[in-house]
């Protein structure tokens, strides 16, 4: 009796330790590891295994503070097929002697060598895992979820162990998926049920197709079969308020967007009707460090845009689409170098665009450009023009608008109409002929060209004299052929051409060796022709001091291109 009462207390004890060992949800331990994500434990020096073993004390299993031996007094062995959400993975270096006594008794490098140690949250089916680590790589004492291959780093060198401490729900393929299901904690689970609720539930958003999952930083859940075709309920991590994402041109633009790992992070509100000043109808969706808008009509239907940073915040600062300039027509781009080296980005609007400057005299400002003034922006061919970026917003004059830029301003007024007008120039001076940089085709060795026709009052030309500015790959600097042609079409050449390097906005002189010979009241046409390689704006300013010999080009609004006033004789001597 006395034999059969302690073989009874026996298995007793040993069946008691075996059912406590299987006595949790193994995905607990996976549910306890991700309330950590983003935990730093620098200060107590947790790494890999200390945390993972951190997480299964927290589940309630007593842990020795060894490696690998450690697991197996608690659980078992399980493959790298079967492993499951909550198991344990672990990367150790078979060259090391593992001495499993001093290994159980926490060891040392010198006999355990720990290599890397995690919690599988989902396991792919190709040999990679989404894990909650610490410490690994750059994200040191940093709790973290992310993908790994633990087999393809392990190579031929090292080993991979896979170890279950508790027991694993048998799936039950005839029950439905639970709103809110495989949240990391239950006030999460909470949020989606609530998104869920508030937005129509199962007739518009359908039944969810999975498990609440982790995506960039974030949770997700899908859905499908509603009115709306398909869904996803987003939560992002540390938020308590979970937002629906509704399939359509938002979600596709999301999507292309690399969604919650791209640009845009997390939604931060839901769908927003709007109708802007336009009149175009719509709606607009928040995420954390951008906003997507979509056209129901007007000139894109059912296209929707990405607006980002300080461009956004400059549109909601001016009254987002309350404002002229309307709703967005594209996505953010970069925009082209101005030629004052200024970079930056833009993003168009229905009636203007919005410009932010990545450097410059006025780095990090965004100014907007608006309804006609834009247009002739635009005309002018945008940043790249000689206006360069804009650099201040629209604003009232006498009797109509002005917006200024790098190199000059637009301003529109009733009796002046829209004019272009450089900094630099004491008058209007004609698009025809201020803006005459051509950005040309390289592919096709085409280049643009400069000219205007001139009278002659002497029997001889000797100098050329203007200014110009030219760009070779976005650089200042090029080279360009002057030459004067007898006939419009620009045939036939008088003299010889000159090749002459030019600056950026400088005056450029060419002189001939000898004085081209011209007939007096007959029409010629100076040519800057840029070389190959060279992008050329040229530009004339007004001058009143002239040098006998020399033709200075006057080519502004008031003078009618008829430059015999502006010529000079030689004297005696030098003819």
């Amino acid at each position: 009796m006395k034999r059969m009462y302690l073989l009874s207390l026996i298995v007793f004890f040993l069946f008691g330790f075996v059912s406590d060992a299987f006595a949790f949800e193994n995905s607990k331990l996976a549910e306890i590891a991700q309330k950590y994500i983003g935990r730093n434990f620098s200060k107590e020096g947790i790494q890999c295994k200390g945390f993972v073993q951190k997480v299964v004390r927290k589940a309630g299993r007593k842990l020795d503070s060894g490696y690998r031996f450690c697991y197996l007094d608690v659980g078992k062995e399980t493959t790298s097929k079967e492993a499951t959400r909550g198991d344990i993975i672990q990367l150790d270096n078979p060259s090391i002697n593992h001495d499993e006594r001093k290994d159980r008794k926490g060891g040392s490098a010198a006999y355990t060598k720990p290599m890397h140690t995690a919690i599988v949250i989902d396991n792919y089916g190709n040999g990679a895992y989404k894990v909650v680590d610490c410490n690994w790589g750059k994200f040191r004492y940093t709790v973290r979820i992310g993908d790994w291959n633990p087999c393809k780093q392990a190579g031929k060198k090292l080993h991979v162990h896979f170890y279950r401490l508790g027991q694993v729900a048998q799936p039950n393929n005839n029950r439905p998926i639970e709103i809110g299901e495989g949240a990391p904690d239950q006030n999460s689970r909470a949020a989606f049920v609530h998104a869920y609720e508030n937005h129509g539930g199962k007739p518009k958003a359908g039944c969810p197709t999975n498990k609440v999952h982790h995506w960039g930083n974030g949770w997700v859940q899908d859905f499908k079969g509603g009115s709306v075709d398909s869904a996803a309920i987003m939560l992002a991590d540390g938020a308590s308020t979970a937002y629906v994402v509704w399939g359509g041109s938002i979600w596709q633009k999301y999507i292309s967007l690399r969604g919650a790992e791209g640009p845009l992070g997390y939604p931060t509100s839901d769908e927003i009707p709007v109708t802007a000043s336009t009149g175009t109808q719509g709606v607009y969706q928040e995420f954390k460090d951008g906003r997507l808008t979509w056209h129901r009509n007007g000139a894109f239907p059912n296209k929707t845009f990405a607006t980002y940073g300080a461009i956004l915040a400059k549109y909601k600062a001016i009254g987002g689409p309350s404002h002229p300039i309307g709703l967005p027509i594209a996505d953010e781009g970069e925009a082209l170098r101005s030629p004052f080296g200024t970079t930056g980005t833009y993003s168009r609007f229905e009636r203007g665009t919005i410009n932010w400057h990545r450097d410059g005299s006025r780095a990090k400002q965004t100014f907007f450009v608006m309804g006609g003034i834009f247009e002739k922006y635009k005309a002018m061919g945008y940043s790249s023009s000689w206006l360069g970026f804009p650099i201040s917003d629209e604003y009232d004059v006498t009797g109509g608008a002005r917006s200024d830029f790098e190199g000059g301003n637009i301003s529109w007024t009733p009796q002046g109409g829209m004019v272009a007008q450089p900094n630099d120039k004491p008058s209007p001076i004609t698009d025809e002929i201020y803006n005459v940089w051509r950005n040309g085709d390289q592919a096709q060795n085409r280049y643009g060209t400069a000219a205007q026709s001139f009278k002659a009052t002497l029997p001889f030309i000797k100098s050329v004299a203007f200014n110009a500015a030219t760009w070779l790959n976005n650089a200042p600097g090029g080279k360009v052929h002057v030459k004067i042609f007898s006939d419009e079409a620009q045939t036939k050449l008088v003299g010889t051409y000159k090749e002459t390097a030019v600056n950026n906005y400088g005056e450029t002189t060419v002189t001939w060796d000898k004085p081209m010979p011209v007939n007096v009241g007959s029409t010629y046409w100076l040519q800057l022709l840029p070389v190959k390689g060279t992008k050329l704006l040229v530009y004339f300013s007004k001058y009143d001091d002239y040098s006998e010999g020399v033709l200075y080009l006057n080519w502004a609004r008031e003078q009618s291109f008829d430059l015999n006033a502006k010529i000079k004789g030689l004297s005696k001597a030098d003819s």
